[in-house]
C-alpha cells in the first residue's frame, strides 16, 4: 500500500460526518488524511465547525465571496449555517471539531481564524492518538471543555 492510498482526494460534495450522527450536546471529532489538491465543494452544517490541519495551509471560501487562508498554527472557525468550501494544496492531516450551537455561544458569529495554543494542539493530538470521535468518558468531556475554552480565550486575545 502506498502512502498516497492513506489520503482522501475529494472532488465532490462530501459529508465527513453524517447528519444523524452529530451530537446536539457534545463536541464531536473527525480526522481525515487529505491529499494535496483536494477540494470540498460548497456546503453548510447545522453545527459550528473548527477546522485544524497539521501542516501547510488550508483555504476556506465563505459563500463563494470571502477567502480565508490559514496556516497550521491556526484553526478556521465556521459558525453553523454558513456555506463554505475548502481547498488544500498539499497532503494534510485534517481534524474537524463539530461544535453544537449551544456550546458555541462564546465563539464568533462569523468565520475567522483562531490561534491554536500549545494546550489545544496537545489535546487534539491526544484525541488523535486515542482515535476519539465521540466523547465517552468524563475525563474526555473535561478535555473537550478545556479545548473549547482555549479557543474561546484565543478569540478574546487582542490582535
Amino acid at each position: 500500500m502506498s502512502l498516497e492510498s492513506n489520503f482522501y482526494n475529494y472532488k465532490h460534495n462530501i459529508d465527513l460526518i453524517k447528519i444523524e450522527n452529530v451530537s446536539k450536546t457534545e463536541i464531536m471529532f473527525v480526522n481525515k488524511k487529505m491529499m494535496g489538491n483536494t477540494e470540498i465543494v460548497l456546503h453548510q452544517h447545522d453545527w459550528g465547525q473548527l477546522n485544524i490541519i497539521d501542516s501547510g495551509s488550508i483555504e476556506i471560501n465563505i459563500n463563494n465571496q470571502e477567502k480565508i487562508i490559514s496556516p497550521a498554527d491556526y484553526a478556521v472557525w465556521i459558525p453553523a449555517g454558513i456555506y463554505h468550501s475548502s481547498y488544500n494544496n498539499e497532503n494534510v492531516d485534517y481534524y474537524s471539531l463539530s461544535i453544537p450551537m449551544a456550546l458555541a455561544e462564546k465563539l464568533p458569529n462569523r468565520p475567522r481564524i483562531i490561534e491554536v495554543s500549545q494546550i489545544s494542539r496537545a489535546i487534539v493530538n491526544d484525541f488523535l492518538f486515542r482515535n476519539i470521535n465521540h466523547i465517552k468518558t468524563i475525563k474526555d468531556k473535561n478535555l473537550a471543555t478545556v479545548l473549547l475554552e482555549q479557543f474561546e480565550d484565543a478569540v478574546d486575545k487582542p490582535s
